[in-house]
């Protein structure tokens, strides 16, 4: 087998961002496009970088990662998961400030919604990563659950929700974890050819 060669792709080296509110499964993502030579850098809102990406590509924004983990030391499990959401408006503009036209970028859904309209407008396209299904599916799906279990919480904060609906339903490709999550994508609209099927990678070693 002939050795990859990123120059055969479309996409110039070191053309996408990766961006993560905290080090989820992007990481793997933000892997393969450091060992490809793709990668401009991967932005987290914490004090340490994923293994395997260099620190030359990397970008860290610690404070998130402290007001998150002090939220979820000292507030109930809900009100503190609501805060963490909050805080992604924020993330949002400061990985945008970090962005150049013409970049591309990787993320998860309803974390930087604006920079995927600024990269969608300045030529790149943005692949969003889910990992469970469209938020108008999970919204129905665990409103039925909360109503079976008498609940007194919504699935998830509604503003969490809505901004994941509007990130979901603007990213030119998704990467969808389970067959099960590209259906979803597909009930609400999304065309076939924008979703690949993308499981979690293993490492047995």
């Amino acid at each position: 087998m002939n050795s990859f060669d990123p120059a055969r792709l479309p996409f110039a080296p070191e053309s996408f961002v990766v961006a993560a509110f905290s080090r989820t499964a992007t990481d793997h993502f933000a892997r393969a496009l450091e060992n490809n030579r793709l990668l401009a850098f991967y932005a987290l809102g914490t004090r340490r970088g994923a293994q395997g990406v260099s620190p030359e590509h990397t970008r860290l924004k610690p404070i998130f990662g402290l007001l998150n983990y002090a939220a979820a030391r000292t507030l109930p499990t809900f009100t503190a998961e609501s805060l963490r959401f909050r805080l992604f408006p924020a993330y949002d503009r400061w990985v945008k400030s970090l962005l150049r036209p013409g970049q591309h970028l990787l993320t998860s859904v309803a974390f930087v919604n604006k920079c995927q309209k600024w990269v969608r407008d300045n030529g790149g396209l943005v692949f969003v990563d889910s990992g469970c299904s469209h938020p108008r599916t999970f919204w129905r799906v665990l409103t039925e659950e909360q109503k079976l279990w008498k609940s007194p919480y919504p699935p998830v904060a509604r503003h969490f929700n809505l901004r994941g609906e509007e990130s979901a339903d603007s990213g030119d490709y998704i990467f969808a974890e389970s067959t099960f999550v590209r259906d979803s994508f597909i009930e609400q609209g999304t065309d076939p050819k924008r979703i690949f099927v993308c499981t979690l990678p293993l490492n047995i070693d």
